[in-house]
């Protein structure tokens, strides 16, 4: 089961949810938008998802494995008439426990950390405008800890911007899937169930813009 689990790790604000969005334009792939099924208490975007299908409910909550969910997930999904190769999740905890991601294929994205500690969003999560020193610290660690897995793929959010086609194609060698995603900037928003039950996009439009 190792290869159909995906998990998308990284700081927030370095284009994660675009990424997933890219991916998601792929018929085989589904991937959840900040869900952490492994959690028991849902999060924002796992009750968006059990409005649509409230029968869900049972494969969220506490896992040892953080893999169990999106495997039940995927059981799920293919009793509804959705078979997809792989499934999992984004995640832009940078105190998560990448132990527990080495069963699974991992996407880590990254930028520049210099215009990464500038962002607003950052500054006030990490309430770091007169102290940067505890929000690089983190993003530092996370980043280093991230090559101690087995099966990871490391983006750069510039790339994504400069040269989107080399970045589909590395993802399409980690993943052994062929992605012709042509102008994914503009399906994001168009897809059907069960991609479109979070409706991520309408907080994250630059997700829906050409990369430029």
């Amino acid at each position: 089961m190792k290869q159909s689990i995906l998990f998308i790790i990284g700081p927030t604000k370095t284009a994660s949810s675009t990424l997933l969005g890219m991916l998601n334009c792929h018929p085989d792939i589904f991937l959840f938008y900040e869900t952490d099924l492994y959690k028991s208490k849902p999060s924002k975007y796992s009750r968006r998802f059990l409005e649509t299908y409230p029968d869900a409910r049972y494969f969220m909550g506490h896992q040892d494995d953080v893999g169990i969910p999106y495997k039940q997930a995927k059981d799920f999904l293919s009793r509804q008439g959705y078979e997809f190769k792989i499934i999992g999740d984004e995640t832009h905890e940078l105190d998560f426990n990448l132990d527990k991601l080495k069963k699974y294929k991992v996407i880590y994205i990254i930028r520049d950390i210099k215009t990464w500690l500038c962002k607003d969003a950052v500054t006030i999560t990490y309430t770091s405008k007169k102290d940067v020193i505890p929000a690089a610290r983190d993003y530092t660690i996370s980043f280093l800890q991230s090559f101690l897995l087995p099966d990871v793929l490391h983006i750069r959010m510039e790339d994504i911007i400069q040269d989107n086609q080399g970045v589909i194609n590395k993802m399409s060698g980690f993943l052994g899937i062929e992605l012709n995603l042509g102008k994914w900037w503009e399906k994001i928003d168009k897809q059907g169930n069960p991609k479109k039950a979070q409706r991520w996009w309408e907080g994250h439009s630059t997700s829906l813009v050409e990369p430029k």
